[in-house]
């Protein structure tokens, strides 16, 4: 047991938490409802859309800033153990693509049509899904789609949550960790639900996505790195962003 869920011990110093903590309740409540009540008057995607890749672009460069420090001291164990943190990402990507697609298939073949929307249309895994889905914007603006989901959310993601909530619980009481990690992705999804989306897209985003933070904290937890889940989210992302590209085209 002690080899599959290791000690962990590399978790950020406390600046970057505080930071990282002050600045969710802005990212996933504050900045979703302002926006929201700025739209109430009347959609126009063509012009939202910019909004919400915004949104992301800020969101990753506070995430950036704040843990600028902390990445580069950790990123010596990725320089020290670079097999071993590759391929552990690589792993977890293919469960999480694996998990999703197949979630898919048995949501399309039983009919369940709500439960697939949902699952299919936020495949790729962000920080905060609100106005669009990410496969929207993907749709409407697919170069920016990439380069917000490919190579921006995943540290986004890892700072804002794994890096926040997760390694600082886990340095002590690894279980604990998780759980909490379940309860603030719930919150995070219960605070969205004040923006346009409904109750139930929102729980059916937190049933869906629930497995994919949970991979990704057993990499974190693993690897002693919080690279390894960035390159998680990047590889899965960049899948299922390209398999939704070739659909389209």
């Amino acid at each position: 047991m002690n080899k599959l869920f290791p000690q962990m011990l590399e978790r950020p110093e406390n600046e970057p938490v505080i930071l990282g903590l002050v600045y969710w309740i802005g990212a996933f409540f504050l900045i979703p409802a302002l926006l929201t009540f700025f739209f109430l008057g009347g959609r126009q995607p063509e012009y939202e859309v910019w909004i919400v890749i915004v949104y992301h672009v800020i969101n990753f460069v506070v995430a950036l800033l704040a843990y600028r420090t902390h990445l580069m001291d950790t990123f010596i164990n990725v320089q020290i153990y670079t097999k071993e943190i590759l391929s552990t990402a690589a792993i977890c990507a293919v469960v999480i693509v694996v998990l999703r697609i197949t979630l898919g298939e048995i949501l399309w073949h039983t009919g369940n049509e709500f439960f697939f929307n949902i699952s299919f249309a936020t495949l790729p895994t962000t920080e905060a899904d609100f106005l669009f889905f990410p496969t929207g914007i993907l749709d409407m603006q697919p170069i920016w789609g990439i380069l917000c989901f490919c190579l921006m959310t995943p540290l986004t993601v890892s700072c804002l949550l794994y890096g926040c909530v997760f390694a600082p619980i886990c340095v002590k009481k690894p279980w604990v960790a998780y759980v909490v990690t379940i309860a603030l992705t719930f919150v995070q999804k219960f605070m969205i639900f004040f923006c346009l989306h409904s109750f139930e897209e929102q729980m059916a985003q937190f049933w869906l996505q629930l497995p994919v933070h949970l991979v990704a904290c057993w990499s974190y937890q693993k690897t002693d790195t919080i690279w390894t889940p960035i390159a998680v989210h990047m590889i899965a992302n960049t899948v299922f962003c390209l398999h939704f590209l070739i659909i389209i085209l």
